[in-house]
C-alpha cells in the first residue's frame, strides 16, 4: 500500500535538511491539501517496506507549493 508523508522543512544546511512530520495520508491529493506553504513537502512511502540504513535521496518527494509561493 502506498502512503504519502507530509513534512515541514525546519532548517537547511550544506549537510542536511531538518524536518518535522505533519501527517501520513493514503491519498496524494489530501496530502498536498495539507501543505500550508513552501516549507511543506510530500513524499511517497510504501507500507511494510524496509528502507536503507544509509541516508539517501527520497525518490518522488516534492514541495507542491514551491513555485506557487515564489510567484507571490
Amino acid at each position: 500500500m502506498n502512503l504519502f508523508v507530509v513534512g515541514k522543512t525546519t532548517s537547511v544546511s550544506d549537510e542536511a535538511y531538518t524536518w518535522e512530520i505533519c501527517g501520513v495520508f493514503n491519498d496524494e491529493n489530501v496530502a498536498v491539501a495539507n501543505c500550508k506553504d513552501y516549507n511543506y513537502f510530500v513524499g511517497p512511502i510504501t507500507l511494510n517496506e524496509a528502507l536503507a540504513d544509509e541516508t539517501t535521496a527520497w525518490p518522488g518527494a516534492y514541495y507542491p507549493n514551491a513555485s506557487k509561493d515564489a510567484e507571490q
